[in-house]
């Protein structure tokens, strides 16, 4: 009895040493070490000592072109070759949270460009899915909607959008620029991140939870884009991770932020479909207060939400006291709720 005792000890022993390493790993998984060794500049002929040259930048150990300079090359076209597109999707499925903020933080070449990588991923996605659709499947005609003017290109655009999933998703995860940016402004780690970081965010993020759904599909053969609850699921657990690890916070500051920022997201993308419906009823001569009395209801609403959240997450309510940090942009959001709903009542046709 007591040889199992110890063999688990030592089995529990190691897994602690494993999860330390693994840790670790994730903190901190790069290494770069000098060449210490005196390099000619192939390139300009500078002399000097270090991985490139100083004068031009060009890598110390090229060399004249080989057979793997060929291979390379071809590699390179698809993200196979230097930051390689693997090693950066490996780095993202393992270490998502680390790996962004090691981007956005200045370490550009630990990974691959990620706008290009989205858009391989969902090339190759597309492609798996074209083939897989084929085995006998009828591919319903498409309904010719006719439109004129403005709503011509908005539908065109939306039609644009349908057919190429990498910009659909990352319109999508724009939404969640801004709430990202005034939620986790003051994070223990990436203070005070600025909106062209929040972009390449929600890039890495966007290429996460394709790999998520994907993986869905391949191992358990489960489409989880098809509802929307489980949409909502894999967005919410997925920025919980990644930014449980980006931000610094923890667990119970990072499931609150992050709800917080769906929350306002789904606002902004609501705004967007009250804009939608506005444009479209100026286009048909239709009555205007409808959608009128909607956006304004949406953007009072993802007003307070934001507001609310930015004076939590801040202690804004501390410093500027409550009456300013919250009461009073509630009640301007009230205020803007109950103008929308008497619209909605008066000027409306029923």
């Amino acid at each position: 009895m007591r040889s199992i005792k110890v063999i688990l000890s030592d089995f529990a022993a190691k897994l602690k040493r494993s999860y330390r390493r693994f840790k670790l790993w994730q903190r901190k998984p790069f290494r770069y070490l000098p060449s210490p060794t005196n390099h000619t500049c192939y390139n300009c002929g500078q002399k000097f000592v270090g991985n490139y040259c100083p004068t031009c930048g060009q890598e110390a150990n090229a060399k004249p072109f080989t057979w793997k300079s060929v291979k390379d090359g071809l590699l390179d076209v698809w993200g196979l070759g230097s930051r390689s597109l693997p090693y950066s999707l490996w780095q993202l499925l393992w270490r998502p949270g680390y790996f962004i903020g090691d981007y956005i933080s200045g370490k550009r070449h630990v990974s691959f460009p990620p706008v290009k990588m989205l858009v391989i991923i969902s090339l190759f996605i597309t492609i798996a899915d074209s083939l897989l659709s084929l085995n006998g499947t009828v591919v319903e005609p498409t309904k010719v909607v006719n439109f004129s003017g403005l709503m011509y290109y908005l539908q065109t655009i939306s039609n644009w959008l349908d057919a190429h999933d990498e910009w659909g998703t990352l319109m999508f995860m724009s939404m969640f620029i801004v709430p990202t940016w005034v939620i986790f402004r003051n994070s223990p780690r990436h203070t005070r991140h600025n909106i062209p970081q929040g972009f390449f965010i929600q890039v890495f993020t966007s290429i996460h939870m394709l790999l998520i759904t994907s993986l869905a599909i391949i191992l358990w053969d489960v489409d989880l884009s098809e509802q929307l609850e489980h949409i909502l699921v894999v967005l919410f657990l997925t920025l919980l991770y990644d930014y449980k690890q980006l931000f610094g916070f923890n667990w119970w500051g990072t499931i609150w932020r992050v709800f917080t920022v769906i929350l306002a997201s789904l606002g902004f993308i609501s705004i967007l479909d009250c804009i939608y419906d506005l444009l479209n009823d100026i286009a048909n001569h239709n009555n205007l207060w409808d959608p009128i009395s909607g956006l304004i209801y949406c953007t009072a609403v993802t007003y307070a939400i934001l507001a609310a959240g930015h004076a939590i997450d801040g202690r804004t309510w501390r410093k500027r006291g409550m009456l300013k940090a919250v009461v009073i942009p509630l009640c301007a959001a009230s205020l803007a709720v109950a103008v929308s709903m008497l619209i909605d009542w008066f000027l409306v046709p029923r």
